[in-house]
């Protein structure tokens, strides 16, 4: 469980959530958050993400904040289920 970082050579910032994303992860989230690039890209890898409810939605909000694009990808069909219930595609590429 948790969140791994990393930063590709074009500058993009790869965020993978493993196990629930939901207020357990705010803390860590929030120090990834402050590593970001303000304006860069970022992408939410979700494919290792089993739950993920409201308070992960705020954190997604406040990535969306601080970068420019924002990318959510593979998530699995009941985590991408809440991002659509959310509207979040109107937000964020879902991928």
């Amino acid at each position: 469980m948790g969140l791994h970082t990393a930063t590709g050579q074009d500058g993009t910032t790869r965020i993978t959530v493993e196990g629930r994303f939901d207020f357990q992860v705010h803390r860590e989230f929030r120090a990834v958050l402050d590593g970001v690039s303000s304006g860069g890209r970022c992408v939410v890898d979700l494919s290792r993400t089993s739950y993920l409810d409201s308070s992960a939605l705020g954190m997604l909000l406040l990535l969306r904040e601080r970068c420019a694009d924002v990318r959510v990808e593979n998530a699995s069909d009941d985590v991408r289920k809440v991002l659509e219930i959310a509207n979040f595609q109107r937000l964020f590429e879902l991928g």
